[in-house]
């Protein structure tokens, strides 16, 4: 494919599919990757003489959480392109967009707004609402040879903070819809919290 895409940008001529005839082609070609091709063709494993028929005028984008400045703008754009409604992002929701770190680049911020779009009845928008909506990748639960590691003991209490946590956290820190979606009793509830010093 790299040879053939090499012709093209050479000979500039393209045989339709279906087709016995090249034909004469004018393009501009804007080609995009989150690869190192520098290192590609030391490895060989991309063409050197494709790099630099693509590499003419090079332009270096950041990953988003590197331009935050960018990040409350495109905000604004795809949260109007998605909902039907006008909402207004609150002083808090805005810092925790700021603050999130955005691991999957413009693509994840696309998709919270998305979900916002569905999920927001309201014109705007706080960060609780974001909380029910934005997915971290960087989980808080300790890989399987961290537990394997611990005792017992150490073990069932970390479990069960953490468990304490996730519900709290799915149900918006209402504490009685914490109790039910665990089965347990809103008194052992309050007292677990206090057991394990959760505010």
């Amino acid at each position: 494919m790299q040879g053939k895409l090499l012709r093209v940008l050479q000979d500039r001529m393209v045989t339709p599919v279906g087709g016995t005839a090249a034909r004469h082609v004018d393009v501009r070609v804007l080609a995009a990757t989150h690869r190192n091709l520098i290192a590609m063709v030391e490895l060989g494993t991309f063409r050197e003489d494709l790099f630099y028929r693509l590499d003419v005028l090079r332009i270096d984008l950041p990953a988003l959480r590197e331009r935050g400045s960018d990040i409350l703008p495109l905000t604004e754009q795809l949260i109007e392109r998605y909902a039907k409604t006008p909402k207004r992002f609150t002083a808090e929701a805005n810092a925790a967009l700021l603050d999130h770190g955005r691991p999957g680049n413009v693509r994840e911020l696309e998709n919270v707004m998305q979900k916002v779009a569905l999920v927001v009845r309201g014109n705007v928008v706080g960060r609780e609402d974001l909380q029910l909506v934005v997915t971290t990748r960087s989980s808080t639960t300790p890989p399987l040879d961290h537990w394997l590691a611990m005792d017992f003991a150490g073990a069932i209490v970390r479990f069960e903070k953490l468990l304490l946590e996730r519900a709290l956290s799915a149900s918006r820190n209402n504490r009685c819809e914490a109790a039910r979606r665990l089965g347990m009793h809103r008194q052992l509830l309050y007292a677990k919290l206090k057991e394990h010093g959760i505010e």
